[in-house]
């Protein structure tokens, strides 16, 4: 049997839409204690070509509620 799995949320607001510039929160209720990993693609279905789409992050911040303050760190990727 597989356990009930917590769910993963994600928010998408626009804040440029001619830029093509969003705001991604993700929201995971039951984070693992030992650390979160988070991996994009690097390619799209239907097309072999190398695509990097983690080059196009402009910011990321990470913090966890349940330990009451920011566990990660904020950082710029350009």
């Amino acid at each position: 049997m597989t356990p009930l799995m917590q769910p993963v949320r994600y928010s998408i607001v626009p804040k440029n839409p001619a830029a093509h510039v969003f705001e991604v929160t993700c929201t995971v209720a039951e984070p693992d204690p030992a650390g979160q990993r988070f991996m994009l693609p690097v390619w799209i279905p239907g097309s072999y070509m190398i695509r990097e789409f983690a080059r196009n992050i402009q910011y990321r911040h990470a913090e966890s509620v349940q330990r009451g303050g920011a566990e990660g760190r904020d950082r710029k990727n350009r």
